[in-house]
């Protein structure tokens, strides 16, 4: 794994029974984020963990992976996330679990919620719920409102490129979101 400092921090919590009701995962590595929020919503899942580790194999982790899990949420847009989506969230976790003991929120590029679907999220980060856990990935969390910082465990991160070619790749990149998000 890429990130195994960050990954057994997250495996200790959960298997101690330690884990905080939200994280905020920052950096500039957004395919580490989402894979390290799947492994975190396989492990708190997983019917037949080995070792502390998800399986993979089992009903649970199949469907964490193909993000069918209904006692998982995976909102991941691409312009803006609105308000409805976060209403939805809230209503998902104002129910029992269906099939596991953990529900599970993973928010990818949280940076684009609007100002309002960010207000709406407050509640939840106010009034946890008992095991359920909100995973938002961001490579700008600058753009979330402080209160949502304040509330939530931020785990850092950068990935740095191994080539010129791809670090200009990169900033093209930056340049493009940039530009659709002003």
């Amino acid at each position: 794994m890429r990130y195994k400092t960050h990954w057994e921090f997250l495996k200790s919590s959960a298997l101690l029974g330690k884990l905080s009701h939200a994280y905020v995962f920052s950096g500039n590595d957004e395919m580490g984020q989402q894979l390290l929020a799947l492994n975190l919503a396989q492990l708190l899942n997983c019917e037949s963990r080995k070792d502390g580790e998800p399986c993979g194999k089992c009903i649970s982790c199949k469907g964490m992976k193909e993000r069918t899990h209904p006692d998982a949420v995976w909102i991941s847009e691409t312009r803006e996330i609105p308000i409805g989506a976060i209403r939805n969230l809230r209503n998902h976790f104002s129910l029992s679990s269906w099939q596991s003991s953990f529900k599970v929120a993973v928010i990818e590029r949280a940076h684009v919620m609007n100002t309002e679907a960010q207000s709406a999220l407050l509640k939840l980060l106010e009034e946890p719920k008992r095991n359920a856990v909100l995973l938002l990935c961001t490579q700008y969390p600058d753009l979330l409102l402080d209160t949502i910082l304040s509330r939530a465990q931020e785990i850092r991160w950068y990935a740095f490129p191994t080539t010129p070619e791809k670090s200009s790749k990169d900033t093209e990149k930056l340049a493009a979101l940039k530009d659709s998000l002003f």
